[in-house]
């Protein structure tokens, strides 16, 4: 199901203990049935976001494909005035958003600090993106906001769609390598997901 831990443990292939991702058994049927959201932004906005999130914690490890991906998946939201993002104390679920700030401002409060400010290029929810937790601060407008987010299920099926569809590229053209040919098929998905892209500028 879902719910369980990404990495299910203790399959014993030729006397091996081997680790294989939950993936191989879930999210596959999943991303073949999923599609995602498409928000139409001009150029100029598509290209700023990308600027604004290529080098972010939680997107840096991602191709160009995918950040795009990501990026096109952001839908703008207009807050107006006095809009409360989310509270301190508060749980975060699978529906709260990651915001990317694109004009506006919006003030940071925690108990017994003075007040930030977020304004364009700025993001909130970060964490909140990757996991249900408690919020540790206030955001709140200050001005009119206009933001690009995005929910934490669309995020967390995107990355394991393009996931899939990466080891199952990979996997493939390492089962074609010569000398890879005694490797068993956990051995060639273990291989694959350690894959890493590089970019080579002529």
């Amino acid at each position: 199901c879902e719910d369980e831990p990404q990495e299910l443990r203790g399959r014993l292939e030729g006397g091996r203990r081997v680790t294989v991702s939950a993936e191989v058994y879930n999210a596959m049927k999943e991303s073949e049935t999923w599609v995602a959201p498409v928000s139409a932004k001009d150029h100029t906005t598509e290209a700023w976001m990308l600027r604004m999130l290529q080098n972010h914690v939680l997107f840096r490890h991602l191709d160009d494909r995918e950040l795009r991906s990501i990026v096109g998946a952001m839908s703008k939201t207009v807050l107006p005035v006095g809009t409360t993002l989310f509270s301190q104390g508060q749980q975060s679920t699978a529906s709260d958003k990651f915001y990317l700030i694109d004009s506006g401002t919006c003030s940071v409060f925690k108990k017994g600090e003075k007040p930030t400010f977020l304004n364009r290029g700025d993001t909130c929810g970060d964490e909140e993106l990757l996991y249900a937790q408690t919020y540790e601060v206030t955001v709140r407008t200050q001005t009119p906001v206009l933001a690009w987010t995005l929910d934490r299920k669309t995020y967390t099926r995107l990355l394991h769609g393009t996931f899939i569809k990466k080891r199952a590229l990979y996997s493939e053209f390492l089962a074609k390598v010569s000398f890879l040919q005694g490797l068993s098929h956990v051995g060639l998905i273990q291989l694959a997901d350690a894959l890493q892209p590089e970019t080579f500028v002529q």
